[in-house]
């Protein structure tokens, strides 16, 4: 289903070819040819940004790939609006406690809300099974993670900065680590808990909008809060082991972008640039997608969802939502 919507994609409603689609699957693709004929380089240094789906995220991380000293799995400062989730672009030839199945691998695990999932796979049926510590470690889950990384190193080189966002190494962060030592830092993108449940329950959460034809949406909505109390756990619990972390709300990143993404900058060691802020007339790289999530900077995000929030689902959120880790991410419940 999953292959048959990206195909919909490319093929607009009168059939004609969506070149900028076409090329943007295209240019995914590439790190997987290369997978099969490169040496497996160590990074320097790998950033990966955790959270959740639809929490700032991608807005996030196009500000910081557009600096020269940057990298992701689909391409350098050039590039810096293509895919950046690892778990998904490479999951073919990762790892299964590395990869995040659905769209061409298979699940082991049997539901009938399938895979692929963005927003479930934190959620009490299968955090679990998706959740990868220290004792997950092998040289061969080793090598063939670098051996990913790799795919990008010798494309755009190999003194860059590597960095990632596939939210599901939110629940691998052990593992992560365990791999990578004191070269591998963890910068976690929080959104207020109201907002980032309520927006993935009604539909901007991929996986749970195919659940609510099977389900419906207050059983969305209890997949969600779930997906939120465990994932957010999950960080936490891992912060206190990991070497290198940084939370930082997107809220505070919207109010004042310049200040917190230069924090970012230097915690990761990275040179701030103005020039990586987003600013009127500049040019989105060829075959993009999302070209809305840039400029203006919209301070007000929440907003629109906060409006449309209703009793129910306000309740239900208030009622069962992790209070030790509302307090922890700095918000109001």
């Amino acid at each position: 289903m999953r292959i048959k919507r990206i195909i919909n994609q490319v093929l607009r409603s009168n059939n004609i070819i969506n070149f900028n689609l076409l090329g943007y699957y295209f240019k995914r693709t590439i790190p997987l040819l290369y997978y099969f004929f490169v040496k497996s380089k160590s990074p320097k240094k790998i950033v990966f940004f955790i959270g959740n789906q639809g929490d700032g995220l991608s807005f996030v991380t196009r500000i910081i790939r557009r600096n020269k000293s940057v990298i992701s799995i689909s391409g350098d400062s050039n590039y810096w609006n293509g895919p950046d989730e690892m778990a998904t672009v490479m999951e073919p030839v990762l790892p299964y406690s590395l990869r995040n199945p659905g769209l061409i691998t298979k699940e082991r695990i049997k539901s009938e809300l399938k895979a692929p999932r963005s927003w479930s796979y934190g959620s009490n049926n299968f955090f679990h099974h998706y959740k990868s510590d220290e004792s997950f470690f092998t040289e061969k889950i080793k090598t063939k993670f670098i051996r990913a990384i790799s795919t990008s190193l010798v494309r755009f080189g190999t003194n860059k900065i590597f960095v990632d966002k596939s939210q599901v190494y939110s629940l691998k962060m052990r593992l992560i680590n365990h791999i990578f030592k004191d070269k591998v830092y963890f910068v976690h993108i929080t959104r207020d808990p109201y907002v980032s449940c309520f927006r993935a329950a009604s539909g901007k959460a991929g996986d749970l909008n195919r659940f609510k034809t099977q389900i419906g949406y207050k059983k969305c909505l209890k997949l969600a809060v779930e997906h939120w109390n465990n994932v957010g756990k999950e960080i936490f619990e891992s912060s206190t082991l990991v070497e290198n972390y940084l939370k930082i709300k997107i809220e505070d990143i919207l109010l004042e972008p310049n200040k917190k993404i230069n924090q970012i900058c230097e915690f990761i060691e990275l040179d701030f640039d103005l020039d990586m802020m987003p600013a009127k007339d500049q040019d989105f790289p060829r075959y993009s997608k999302y070209s809305d999530r840039w400029y203006p900077i919209k301070s007000d995000l929440n907003s629109k969802y906060f409006s449309k929030i209703d009793e129910y689902s306000k309740e239900y959120i208030k009622n069962n939502i992790d209070k030790k880790l509302i307090k922890i991410q700095d918000y109001k419940i």
